[in-house]
């Protein structure tokens, strides 16, 4: 069921949990730059674009470009506030 908000919803939660429960200092993710599913997914998330990495990841024997994206945890507590 694509387009509901699903990923988005637990994506925002996985944050919530890394810093408020874990007490992470920064949270980074990335996503094969192929998937436009998951990039929107990062792109909604209140994560700051880094860099597009020409070898991200080494799936099925090749390397794949990926965006990726970070946030950190003094951003994700004033942004929750606000």
């Amino acid at each position: 069921r694509q387009g509901e908000g699903f990923a988005t919803e637990v994506a925002t939660l996985l944050l919530q949990t890394g810093f408020e429960k874990l007490g992470a200092q920064m949270i980074w993710a990335g996503a094969a730059t192929w998937n436009l599913a998951s990039l929107r997914v990062l792109e909604k998330l209140p994560m700051r674009y880094v860099t597009t990495n020409p070898e991200g990841y080494f799936i099925r024997e090749k390397w794949v470009e990926t965006k990726e994206f970070e946030i950190l945890r003094d951003e994700w507590f004033s942004q929750s506030v606000a």
